[in-house]
């Protein structure tokens, strides 16, 4: 009896990559990134869920890690400690990158079909590591070039009068989701996202489920 898509990822993909993180060799690291990628976008199952747990790992990891603290008398002064830490050797940090440019991806991809939840939790993922970035102060090439790709994908983002959560396609048409929603939360500066149903019963398909408050990057 032949294996399903499902059980391939469950039984080889899962165990074989999901302690990637744990992996010396930041080549190594970067191809099984792109590897899970392609196969969280064409999954629509929990292990999509899965599969971006393991980025949560990987994009979690200090930014600043592989610096070695500053010895010389020039970079004694607690600021200039600070800036030295933050020059980070981005070549070892690639991965990270590549989880975000994933994790985009995915967003954009699964903004247009069920699970919704997928769309969540990509961009809630791509949201926090954004905020890291501030929180810790990083400003190396690799980081600034991160912040970019975030900035760029979510300033693309529109909504229609039926407060459908839209994004441009490749020729710049945009497209609107019917399965998640932007709403005004009467008078508070967040919006909030409402999730349509994760069951494919079409009777279900636009009963909320649940709401997730979105920060104010589309003013109503």
């Amino acid at each position: 009896m032949g294996c399903s898509t499902d059980d391939l990822i469950e039984l080889v993909v899962l165990p074989q990559l999901t302690h990637i993180i744990d992996d010396e060799d930041v080549e190594v690291r970067n191809e099984a990134i792109q590897l899970l990628v392609g196969v969280a976008l064409d999954c629509q199952t929990q292990h999509a869920m899965d599969i971006m747990n393991i980025f949560e790992k990987l994009i979690s990891r200090p930014m600043g890690s592989h610096v070695t603290p500053p010895t010389s008398p020039e970079v004694s002064d607690s600021r200039l400690s600070k800036q030295h830490l933050n020059q980070l050797d981005d070549a070892q940090l690639v991965d990270i990158k590549t989880a975000i440019l994933g994790l985009l991806q995915i967003f954009k991809n699964k903004l247009f079909m069920l699970p919704s939840i997928h769309a969540i939790r990509a961009f809630e993922l791509v949201s926090r590591h954004a905020k890291t970035h501030y929180k810790n102060d990083y400003h190396s090439d690799l980081a600034s070039s991160i912040r970019y790709e975030i900035f760029h994908c979510l300033l693309q983002l529109r909504a229609d009068m039926l407060h459908r959560l839209g994004f441009p396609d490749k020729d710049g048409v945009i497209r609107y989701s019917h399965y998640l929603l932007v709403k005004d939360s009467s008078g508070s500066p967040w919006l909030e996202l409402a999730l349509t149903s994760s069951s494919f019963n079409m009777f279900n398909m636009f009963a909320p489920l649940d709401v997730y408050k979105w920060q104010p990057i589309l003013q109503a």
